[in-house]
């Protein structure tokens, strides 16, 4: 038996013994018949684990585990589960890094420790941060748990590293995350008709109360937050997934009609959280798309036409089913703009808020004291800073605020370079579709936090993962090609 099987193996053995573990303590809480539901889910997991390492090395096999892994991470947030549980299944990710990591035979591990460095350079810096920051303060074991949120969250962004070997599986990985929005659809659309409202009080997080009930209760302004619980996040995951598909259509002609009904789908999502900033952000970063694509050659106008002539008919049927009252009421939002008050979702005064603390503010931040100092001085109760920016500024100081302009300028500079790459046809197309993501998320982050949900940070700092294997990968491949050239030439 070779190393990698006895590596295996024992990462087998190791995970059995947490999830039993885990197991036990969850029948101390929730009985006999949710222990079974978790038995079951982790004979589930190791059978997809072991069909993985017999699929291993064979092309176009994209790990199953990994997929049904971020597949269901905001289904997860569906259900209160206490945190120690919560912090098992994000760091779930290390395993599945490690499993697939020792899969790989030595060369491809040295190509995927080289693809993670810069990921775990920036890990580093924003751990580092973050971590000065509260223990500059009183630390408390919620603040503990808030941190080990964030890091098992960054580890997510390892995952792409280990699986993705060529850019028909960074194709893989950016058609996984759409699928993540997709089943998004079934969940809204069951909180429009009432039907969420109806299910067992385990499903409590799917209730509509909060969000202006279903579409059947009401004439006025209703929004869906899907399994993510809230709307603004759904919002900017819809946009993102949005931007991905628009570009993947344009790139992959023969995937069209797919790519159009996905689109569409999408787009209502977008529209039934009642988010002015998925029309008006998710528009901007179109518009990049398709600049960054003609500029660079990538794709001809009548690509462009023919994707227009197909989709627009389908976005006005399903436009002609969206209720008036959500039409209006989401038209109505963009009049009813203000910029004064106390209100949770009137950014000007928020900031102002925000900006009032600067002058007494810590070097390092207020770390775990920022709620209660921020809201104190917002003085309402449910006030969020709203900005990843100033959520970061008020964190953890001024290094923070450089950390995470750090943090979205390597994004953007990665997805720069890659979209001009215009002798390598695919590359520079990928480029281009994330460049638009990266630049849509980079501006619409300016008025929410990716970091509210640890769930949804952990599918946030998955696509940054992906942006970083998608450099990686495009620089590999033109410096071997580069070499090959000298070497003809010689």
């Amino acid at each position: 038996m070779d190393i990698n099987r006895k590596s295996i193996q024992l990462l087998f053995y190791i995970l059995l013994f947490f999830s039993f573990a885990i197991a036990v303590g969850w029948s101390v809480s929730n009985g006999a018949y949710s222990v079974l539901i978790l038995i079951s889910l982790i004979f589930l997991i190791l059978v997809l684990l072991s069909l993985d390492s017999k699929l291993a090395g064979k092309p176009k096999h994209t790990p199953i585990m990994l997929i049904v892994w971020i597949l269901i991470q905001p289904l997860l947030r569906i259900f209160e589960i206490h945190y120690a549980i919560q912090l098992g299944v994000q760091f779930g990710s290390i395993f599945l890094f490690l499993y697939y990591f020792l899969l790989k035979d030595s060369e491809k591990r040295w190509a995927i420790w080289n693809m993670c460095k810069p990921l775990l350079v920036l890990g580093l810096i924003f751990w580092g941060v973050l971590g000065i920051s509260f223990l500059s303060q009183p630390f408390t074991r919620t603040d503990f748990v808030f941190l080990g949120e964030i890091m098992a969250s960054f580890l997510f962004a390892f995952l792409p590293c280990v699986v993705c070997e060529n850019m028909d599986d960074v194709v893989r990985l950016m058609k996984t995350l759409v699928f993540v929005g997709l089943i998004q659809f079934p969940i809204v659309l069951a909180q429009g008709i009432g039907f969420a409202d109806k299910l067992p009080p385990v499903f409590s997080q799917l209730y509509t109360l909060n969000w202006g009930g279903s579409i059947t209760s009401t004439t006025q302004l209703v929004r869906y937050p899907g399994s993510f619980g809230d709307v603004e996040l759904l919002a900017e995951f819809a946009g993102l997934v949005f931007i991905i598909s628009i570009g993947l259509a344009l790139i992959k002609p023969r995937e069209r009609l797919f790519w159009v009904i996905v689109t569409t789908i999408l787009f209502v999502i977008g529209w039934l959280t009642g988010t002015r900033a998925f029309l008006v952000v998710v528009s901007g970063g179109l518009i990049v798309l398709l600049i960054s694509l003609l500029y660079n050659s990538q794709i001809k106008i009548n690509q462009i036409l023919r994707y227009l002539i197909g989709s627009i008919p389908i976005f006005f049927i399903a436009f002609y089913f969206i209720p008036n009252n959500i039409i209006n009421g989401l038209l109505g939002r963009f009049k009813g703009l203000q910029f004064n008050g106390v209100d949770a979702f009137n950014r000007a005064y928020l900031y102002n808020s925000a900006f009032s603390l600067l002058p007494k503010m810590p070097f390092f931040g207020y770390g775990g004291l920022m709620w209660s100092v921020f809201r104190q001085a917002a003085n309402y109760y449910y006030a969020d800073p709203h900005s990843f920016y100033i959520w970061m500024l008020l964190y953890a100081g001024y290094p923070g605020l450089l950390t995470s302009v750090l943090l979205m300028l390597v994004l953007i500079i990665w997805t720069f370079w890659l979209s001009r790459q215009v002798s390598y046809k695919l590359i520079g197309q990928l480029g281009s579709v994330l460049l638009a993501a990266t630049a849509y998320l980079i501006v619409n982050e300016t008025k929410i936090v990716f970091l509210r949900s640890y769930f949804y940070a952990d599918l946030i700092f998955f696509f940054f993962g992906l942006v970083a294997v998608t450099y990686g990968l495009g620089r590999r491949i033109k410096i071997q090609q580069v070499t090959t050239k000298n070497k003809a030439f010689k």
